[in-house]
């Protein structure tokens, strides 16, 4: 279920890459529209959702599914919240660039590079990978339950 917050149009987690893509378009449909959120935020255009589609194909099938949202500029931004410590943020315009940014305890970093041909950098994918990795500590949990 999508939930509305000041500027922000959110969609959690889904299980298949056809069910990610139902929910943007569903961001789409909903934040169509400049002020979707009541505070000004930009139209969600058609440009970024086909951009979107082009990124959720180009995941690896391992790749844990992300949460989706719709940014007050516009963008819609892929979200891995692994644990309050490892964090991975993606971020989607029409242009063919990709933002995104992680935490992995103290590290942390931010990166813009160019998504074309629906090939995702290598350098995005490594930290994203390294990111959603279950450590073996939270591994041995999950055995344990």
């Amino acid at each position: 279920m999508a939930t509305a917050e000041p500027h922000r149009f959110h969609f959690p987690s889904c299980k298949t890459n056809a069910a990610l893509i139902c929910n943007l378009r569903a961001i789409r449909a909903n934040c169509a529209l400049d002020n979707w959120d009541g505070y000004g935020a930009k139209a969600v255009t058609e440009a970024v959702i086909l951009r979107a589609e082009t990124l959720i194909r180009a995941l690896p099938e391992s790749t844990p599914a992300p949460d989706i949202s719709a940014e007050p500029d516009g963008h819609v931004s892929f979200d891995w919240l692994p644990s309050s410590t490892r964090t991975f943020t993606l971020s989607v315009n029409k242009d063919s660039y990709l933002a995104y940014a992680w935490i992995d305890g103290a590290s942390r970093g931010n990166v813009t590079e160019v998504f074309e041909r629906g090939d995702l950098p290598a350098r995005l994918l490594n930290e994203l990978r390294r990111i959603t990795a279950i450590s073996p500590a939270i591994q041995s949990d999950i055995e344990l339950k």
